[in-house]
């Protein structure tokens, strides 16, 4: 999964669903964004991030539709920015 989009101000947020499986790990990176991951529950999943690519890995903990929420790193820009995140199966 490759989206791009806009932040409209710094205090946008953006917010992705896609299903996952359990047990199955997984890569995310996002460019001009922070990311947190939420589980089908709601819950954060914690994010490990490899130093080499800038890329964050995560293990499912169960299968559903889980969520991205994106926000601009730079939360007082008071003008349009663009994004981009990508999720793929390690």
């Amino acid at each position: 999964m490759n989206v791009t989009g806009v932040f409209e101000l710094g205090s946008d947020v953006d917010v992705l669903s896609f299903d996952l499986e359990a047990s199955r790990t997984y890569v995310v990176r996002g460019d001009r964004t922070t990311i947190r991951i939420l589980d089908p529950l709601g819950a954060q999943v914690a994010l490990a991030y490899e130093w080499e690519t800038g890329d964050h890995t995560f293990t499912a903990p169960s299968s559903g539709a889980y969520a991205a929420e994106l926000k601009s790193q730079q939360p007082y820009l008071q003008r349009e920015v663009a994004w981009s995140f990508s999720l793929r199966e390690q």
